[in-house]
């Protein structure tokens, strides 16, 4: 409803209308879990429309989520079956890192969208003086660097989400192994996403040590996503022929 009524009313028109901070009731609870929040029709609804956030980062931290939550719920399954008793322990690490960083991954929906408006405001400060501009300067270097910080984060866990994956496809018990490697098609997606939204904002920032070393270090996570991607596909394609 209330993202409607901010469509409907235009809202959007002049700045963004973010609902976290003007809406009371969600600014009093604080900036996450309001895009998580939303129904999967009301997130999508919010996404298709002409609004520029949340965008390709929100996305990318949704997928890491359902990639970290996968890995989850096929260690859980494999905890319980009597067969894979000497893989308990193995399981039980998977899932509660999978759960943690599930919750941190569904935080970083929202603060992407919330590092994108914050660098927005920025771009909108005044600069007819001096020192209005030179203020202005460092605001928006500071989010340029918030805005490449939270898909930076994203694609580390979406690297170490498919990483668990893998672990779990290789031990878990076999009739899990479609979900294992929808986790790491769903891992690949949101690194490669995430590392695109990092890539975009790095010739903006003027700090070029952070921009180099964040590049390099961003270039290997999406390599190690990607590759155990690879890995485990290829895995439960063989899982497959085997079967037939």
């Amino acid at each position: 409803i209330l993202h409607t009524a901010v469509r409907s009313l235009g809202l959007n028109d002049t700045s963004p209308f973010v609902i976290s901070d003007k809406v009371v009731e969600f600014a009093v609870a604080g900036k996450t879990d309001v895009l998580p929040a939303l129904s999967c029709r009301a997130f999508t609804d919010e996404l298709s429309s002409s609004s520029i956030a949340p965008g390709g980062g929100s996305v990318s931290a949704l997928a890491a989520a359902l990639a970290a939550g996968l890995a989850s719920m096929t260690s859980n399954i494999t905890f319980t079956k009597k067969d894979f008793r000497r893989s308990r322990g193995l399981m039980t690490e998977i899932s509660t890192r999978s759960q943690q960083l599930k919750d941190r991954a569904l935080q970083l929906i929202d603060e992407d969208t919330n590092a994108f408006n914050d660098y927005i405001g920025a771009i909108r400060l005044p600069k007819k003086t001096e020192a209005e501009q030179k203020l202005r300067d460092e605001a928006i270097e500071q989010a340029a660097k918030n805005i490449t910080i939270v898909p930076f984060e994203t694609l580390g866990i979406a690297a170490e989400a498919a990483e668990l994956a893998e672990k779990v496809l290789r031990r878990g018990i076999p009739s899990t192994a479609s979900d294992s490697g929808t986790a790491l098609a769903q891992a690949e997606a949101s690194a490669l996403g995430a590392w695109m939204n990092v890539k975009i904002n790095l010739p903006g920032i003027k700090d070029r040590n952070f921009a180099d070393e964040t590049e390099i270090r961003a270039d290997e996570l999406l390599a190690s996503a990607r590759a155990a991607a690879k890995r485990g596909i290829a895995y439960v394609k063989r899982t497959f022929e085997n079967a037939d």
